[in-house]
């Protein structure tokens, strides 16, 4: 299992207090940060929980795109984020109920 990755991520700008966050190599799943925020930290996070939906759900992650090959819009712009996942692994608590 690798450890290390490396994904494009789409930088919307349309909303005037937010920034949308865009994985566009997992369906275009979605979150967005403050433009106060750090919004570097919030695509981290979107990624390694994303990474670990598909671990748990033992589905192959897709290869990272080429930045030519992702089409824009106006307002947007492409960062290439990176997550070391025993890092976040370790922020991801599990909970256990025990059932009567």
């Amino acid at each position: 299992m690798d450890q290390n990755y490396t994904y494009p991520v789409i930088l919307d700008y349309t909303e005037p207090e937010f920034i949308n966050i865009i994985l566009p190599d997992f369906n275009n799943a979605t979150t967005c940060a403050s433009k106060d925020d750090d919004y570097i930290t919030a695509a981290q996070e979107l990624l390694s929980l994303t990474i670990l939906d598909f671990e748990n759900e033992n589905k192959k992650l897709p290869k990272s795109s080429k930045a030519e090959d992702i089409n824009l819009e106006d307002n947007q712009q492409i960062v290439y984020v990176n997550v070391w996942m025993p890092y976040f692994r370790t922020k991801v608590k599990e909970t256990y109920v025990k059932r009567l």
